[in-house]
């Protein structure tokens, strides 16, 4: 008897009366709405008394970088030790004059769940990303929503600001400013006026302008950088809320926008952007910029 391969294709999709919902959409809802009961079951915790640690000079005693990382399984270890610690605001809660604020630490997978107490109120909401130094009271450890049992390491802020995607998700480790890189062809200006490496992505700020009278289209999609004989695509990071060069400028309108690219080595590269005007007399060559990183 032949044996018969059977194969089970599952739907992508749901369809709820007239609307077609992706299941990646309901997977991601339902997980909001379980991390928001895990949340609110953490907030009963109670904290006991730690005392902030300081050298013989009055100094706060840091964690190692390379321990950092392991306050997500063993946060007892280090209690008392300070550290600098960032993330993305997901749930807050004031009571008693004490806010705590419950963030992801890696922004980019939604993880790494840290409890930042603050002493006082504070105006920094759900989706707002922070900069916090602080010392380590522990682990709060409880059970979900479906009766599991987690943890989460707790910080006592004694520094606590609001900051940005950038400066948490993507900080830059190299910045080169320029003043020359510009090219006009028939009043259809673009400029580089900066670069920036970081770990995960290289940022170029462009500024456009349209000193002609037609419209002036500029294809930032289809850019591209090259470096040491390799291309790199234009890729748009929607997360960070970066500010977007317009596509379409009318006579007189100059716009400013940010491109990212993947993560380059921090050394010479060339960046062209492909850009077109109303005026079929015009015929514009691609923006090619040779930008040398000092």
């Amino acid at each position: 008897m032949s044996k018969v391969k059977e194969s089970v294709n599952f739907r992508k999709e749901i369809k709820v009366g007239k609307f077609t919902i992706s299941l990646k959409k309901i997977i991601i809802f339902v997980g909001i709405i379980l991390v928001l009961i895990i949340s609110f079951s953490v907030f009963g915790n109670k904290d006991s008394e730690v005392e902030p640690i300081y050298d013989k000079d009055n100094k706060p005693v840091y964690i190692n970088k390379e321990s950092i990382n392991d306050i997500y399984s063993d946060a007892e270890k280090y209690k008392g030790q300070f550290i600098d610690i960032s993330g993305k605001v997901f749930n807050k809660k004031t009571e008693d004059g004490i806010t705590l604020l419950q963030i992801n630490a890696d922004v980019d997978n939604s993880d790494d769940n840290t409890l930042i107490y603050y002493q006082g109120k504070t105006d920094i909401k759900n989706d707002d990303f922070i900069k916090v130094t602080g010392y380590i009271l522990g682990t709060s450890e409880y059970s979900n929503a479906l009766g599991g049992d987690v943890s989460a390491p707790k910080i006592m802020s004694t520094k606590l600001q609001k900051s940005t995607y950038l400066d948490v998700a993507r900080p830059t480790i190299k910045q080169v400013k320029y003043s020359d890189k510009v090219i006009n062809q028939s009043g259809y200006k673009i400029e580089i006026t900066k670069v920036e490496f970081a770990k995960k992505e290289t940022r170029v700020y462009v500024t456009a302008s349209n000193n002609a009278s037609d419209d002036f289209s500029i294809y930032t999609y289809s850019a591209v950088a090259t470096q040491n004989g390799k291309q790199y695509e234009y890729d748009s990071n929607y997360d960070a809320g970066y500010e977007e060069l317009s596509s379409e400028l009318k006579p007189g309108i100059t716009s400013k926008g940010i491109l990212t690219f993947p993560a380059m080595d921090q050394s010479n590269f060339t960046i062209i952007i492909d850009g077109s005007t109303d005026n079929w007399d015009i015929d514009l060559k691609d923006f090619k910029f040779d930008l040398e990183v000092k």
